[in-house]
């Protein structure tokens, strides 16, 4: 598959799989598994790259997108703010004033 048979093969389906990134790049931001099939997609895609320098481009733009999937942090999984701690100490101390000695 290395002629240009196999070229265009390569490069229909990293046609492809560009066009399902550029479209749904913030679903899959939030869909763990849907990460991993591209993940596993481009990792096939990336170890044949010597082979089809044609395909440059591409791969780099292809790269560029799947790094901005996985990078992507959640808000949910954010650090909290460091003002919930007193917070808490509030409420222990509320508590512990209620408690029946």
């Amino acid at each position: 598959m290395e002629g240009p048979e196999g070229l265009g093969r390569k490069q229909a389906c990293l046609a492809m799989l560009l066009h399902f990134l550029d479209t749904y790049q913030g679903l899959l931001q939030e869909e763990e598994g849907a990460g991993h099939i591209i993940k596993d997609l481009y990792l096939l895609i990336m170890k044949d790259e010597s082979l089809y320098q044609g395909l440059r481009e591409d791969t780099l733009r292809l790269h560029q997108l799947v790094e901005t999937v996985e990078l992507k942090i959640p808000e949910e999984n954010q650090p909290p703010s460091k003002q919930v701690k007193p917070l808490f100490r509030h409420f222990r101390r509320i508590d512990s004033c209620l408690q029946t000695r």
